[in-house]
């Protein structure tokens, strides 16, 4: 899509998400739809527009609620509070216009906000297979809210649908809210709606108002730039600076042209001893091979029996920290970024009976370089798959001294990084919908240095501002601590990923009627987006459970920190949330994931041991102990510290360093 076109499409997209025409049609915000969950044991307010002074009469459960539109075109009816139950028809009517909205239930509505793993779908799930046979659950429904950002506060969104969890419709569901639902519809048999308001790489400023921001000056100063035309003019710039980076990476690759064609015939492709076999996916660091930041080669040869049908797709999963990908000579696509796989649609007629050849550019200046190891390469021939993980061929190629050579990288849907602008679109039009409570998973995008240290505070403006939003001082708040992620240290490390999870701890601690589910064991060192939504699900379903439908007996969380004690050269813990003693996960009394420091303030990996329900952390290298922390980095390497209910146990310290 060209510039000019994007702004065009923009515009009118802003001229249909803002106006209606002229309100003289009797219109619904687009979050009322056939098959919609309301909040039962609540006032639930039911609302639209039509021409201004018009009367309008909605018919609901064998009665009539007779109101009329206001000078500004809206109308408003408070339907009776309604027990959980369905299915029921609301019908609207005003002059010759109607609407009717059919199979409507009364539930449970959970507002569900966050990030990627919030918005990542059960198509991507572990055991997807297993999952669809589990799927039929038509008490449970999701509305998938349009992704957009605006430049102030809407009253709807875009355009979608309330969807039937079924085996055919699943796979569009967040993965950790249809967990979630589908653990807390089998305890209660209630219905459950989900709205899914998620965006990946969102930091948290993005789903919060103005007035939540007043209090953080990085923040707030973004906000005040923010006027008409600001989303059209900020896309632009970055259409125009994204293509000087992709122009930069094609430059620096020596061989590439401003069209992406490949110089195939350059002597630098000839293959010789200057190319190091490889085994891909995995870093080439690893493989006792020299590299240096910059460019990279790969190429592999593979071979097809019979001739190739037309629907063809390549996925050659997450290379660091973007490239290009060339098949047969031919330019197949840019991966951006390190995030999201590789994976592109092949044109017809590209591949050929016998020798094919896939060849990649990359680019990388920080951390390793190479195939990310968490997917296996492939190319899907219909029903066919060819497998193209093994033995690649690597190249050197041209080399940068520091990071960031190529110019600054920006995204073109850059709405969900800026405060303020996802709050207005995706957020703010739900506060008049009743919900039971809000669930959420964010914080990866604020675990840096630079806001990490802030993220508890945010947290708590967001909490409380929703909830006064929302007309509920009590709504409960519900959080996914954010899953191991990052490098493996042998030394303990600490990181702003542990002191986000602290501070999300911190928060589920000290606010009313929140709670956390610790998920620090389910994550994966080399994804960040972990496909275990299973357990991230059901552990929440355990605190809403607990917490928001008073089941007694549920143990929502696993050992929490209570007293530290110091015994000669060895510090003593009890803990709360260990009946049944505390379960080493694999047998033993050793707990893994302890560290402790004395005067000089530097970390040890310590001995924890298991006494009932103690444990006595110890280390050579420290005499007299001061301070003791618990799985307080990016990616323990191991985790086995579990209550008898099978949850770990939450990750803590008792220092308050801020330097790492």
């Amino acid at each position: 899509m060209t510039a000019i076109k994007h702004v065009r499409w923009y515009i009118a997209l802003l001229l249909s998400f803002n106006c209606l025409t002229s309100f003289g049609q009797l219109r619904l915000p687009h979050y009322y739809t056939h098959h919609m969950i309301l909040q039962r044991n609540k006032p639930v307010k039911f609302w639209g527009w039509t021409e201004p002074g018009k009367n309008v009469a909605i018919k609901f459960n064998g009665r009539q609620f007779n109101t009329r539109a206001g000078n500004d075109s809206l109308w408003t009816v408070m339907l009776p509070i309604m027990k959980e139950g369905g299915p029921y028809t609301i019908t609207a009517q005003s002059g010759a216009d109607s609407l009717g909205l059919n199979d409507v239930y009364f539930g449970d509505v959970w507002f569900c906000g966050g990030q990627s793993n919030m918005n990542f779908r059960m198509r991507q799930i572990m055991d997807h297979d297993k999952e669809l046979a589990d799927a039929n659950y038509p008490l449970i429904r999701t509305f998938n809210v349009p992704l957009i950002g605006a430049e102030e506060p809407q009253k709807d969104v875009l355009k979608s649908n309330w969807l039937v969890a079924s085996p055919q419709t699943v796979d569009n569901f967040s993965a950790v809210a249809f967990q979630f639902a589908k653990n807390v519809y089998k305890a209660t048999k209630v219905p459950i709606g989900l709205i899914n308001a998620s965006w990946g790489g969102s930091p948290i400023e993005t789903f919060m108002s103005p007035e939540a921001l007043k209090d953080f000056p990085s923040a707030s100063a973004k906000v005040q730039s923010i006027k008409p035309g600001f989303i059209q003019a900020t896309k632009q710039a970055h259409t125009d600076m994204i293509k000087q980076w992709e122009q930069n990476f094609a430059d620096a690759a020596e061989y590439i042209d401003a069209k992406r064609d490949l110089n195939r015939k350059a002597e630098f492709f000839n293959t010789d001893d200057s190319w190091k076999v490889v085994n891909i996916p995995g870093f080439i660091d690893d493989q006792g091979i020299a590299v240096k930041k910059g460019i990279s080669w790969y190429k592999k040869e593979f071979t097809i029996a019979g001739t190739p049908s037309s629907m063809a797709t390549i996925d050659l999963g997450r290379i660091n920290f973007a490239s290009f990908t060339y098949v047969n000579g031919v330019y197949i696509g840019i991966q951006p970024n390190p995030y999201y796989n590789a994976k592109f649609k092949l044109p017809a007629g590209l591949l050929k009976e016998g020798k094919n050849e896939v060849l990649v550019c990359g680019y990388n200046d920080s951390d390793k370089t190479g195939f990310r190891p968490i997917a296996k390469q492939q190319i899907t021939i219909g029903t066919q798959t060819i497998v193209l993980s093994g033995e690649w061929l690597y190249k050197q190629g041209k080399v940068f001294d520091k990071a960031g050579a190529l110019g600054p990288v920006v995204t073109l849907d850059f709405e969900h990084g800026y405060p303020v602008l996802a709050y207005n679109a995706i957020i703010h039009p739900f506060f008049n919908y009743a919900v039971k409570g809000c669930l959420w998973y964010q914080g990866e995008a604020n675990a840096t240095m630079k806001s990490c240290f802030e993220y508890e505070a945010l947290l708590n403006s967001l909490i409380n501002s929703w909830r006064k939003s929302f007309k509920d001082v009590t709504l409960p708040f519900y959080m996914v601590q954010i899953a191991n992620y990052g490098p493996v240290n042998v030394q303990p490390k600490a990181s702003p990923w542990a002191v986000v999870q602290e501070a999300q701890t911190k928060v589920s601690n000290t606010v009313a009627n929140s709670g956390i589910a610790i998920t620090n064991d389910v994550g994966n060192a080399l994804d960040v987006h972990p496909t275990n939504k299973q357990e991230v699900g059901r552990r929440l379903a355990l605190v809403a459970l607990e917490k928001a439908y008073g089941y007694a007996g549920e143990v929502a969380r696993g050992s929490v920190l209570k007293s530290v004690s110091t015994q000669q050269s060895s510090m003593v813990l009890t803990f709360d949330n260990v009946d049944g003693g505390i379960q080493v996960k694999g047998g033993g009394s050793q707990l893994e994931g302890f560290a402790i420091c004395g005067n000089d303030n530097k970390f040890y990996r310590a001995e924890a041991k298991v006494e009932g329900n103690r444990v006595v952390v110890s280390c050579p290298q420290v005499s007299k102990p001061l301070h003791v922390r618990y799985a307080f980095e990016s990616s323990p390497a191991k985790i086995n510290f579990y209550n008898k209910q099978g949850l770990p146990a939450v990750p803590f310290r008792t220092d308050k360093f801020t330097e790492f």
